[in-house]
């Protein structure tokens, strides 16, 4: 009813569009019933870049979803967008890893991942350009573990550019994960080779050896 219609100011000043107005995503609502005439802009008159990234990402493709895309206010929802700064980080960012794993439900980290509840998911999939963890360009491809885990891990990045795992790595031509695994068992090792994905426990961890 209208009550779960209802948008409140606190709401818009939380979130990311706390500077914008309504009528910078709403026109012809002025009165109920609205009418037709009336317009909603897409996410993608302003943030142009991300809708880019998203049309080329495994969410933005239903032909290989099999589903309808994932599209913006399924992640973001729609009043209550956060920032991007805020999403790195403390509630907003377990927030969205849980809207992660409602669709991936076997992805979730258990408690002694060192990622768990400080990491975000995109911080190691991308945010809006995710591609299946076997495309060849994925954030999490091997010849992209050094720079994704790098990002985090800058002295295992440096270390990973001269040592005999990245040199021979590096040898080769860019490949999906799973190709990298399964197919060329005894190929170049990458990150996730030794330290696993998700569910990798932490150095110190006894059981990590």
């Amino acid at each position: 009813g209208a009550l779960r219609m209802q948008v409140t100011g606190a709401d818009i000043l939380a979130s990311a569009h706390r500077e914008n107005s309504c009528t910078d995503c709403h026109s012809g609502f002025t009165r109920w019933p609205h009418p037709e005439a009336s317009t909603t802009e897409a996410c993608a008159s302003c943030h142009q870049e991300a809708e880019e990234a998203w049309r080329a990402s495994v969410h933005g493709r239903p032909d290989e979803l099999g589903a309808d895309p994932v599209d913006c206010v399924s992640c973001h929802s729609i009043h209550d967008v956060a920032s991007a700064e805020v999403l790195r980080e403390g509630p907003a960012m377990l927030a969205m890893n849980s809207a992660c794993v409602d669709c991936h439900e076997s992805s979730g980290l258990p408690a002694w991942d060192p990622h768990a509840d400080a990491v975000g998911c995109a911080s190691c999939h991308a945010h809006h350009a995710t591609l299946d963890v076997d495309d060849p360009g994925a954030a999490v491809a091997p010849l992209s573990q050094r720079e994704t885990c790098g990002a985090c891990h800058e002295d295992q990045q440096a270390a990973a550019s001269v040592d005999v795992h990245g040199r021979s790595l590096a040898e080769r031509a860019p490949m999906g994960l799973a190709t990298l695994e399964l197919l060329t068992p005894d190929g170049p090792a990458t990150c996730s080779s030794c330290h696993g994905s998700h569910g990798m426990r932490a150095v110190a961890d006894p059981l990590a050896h």
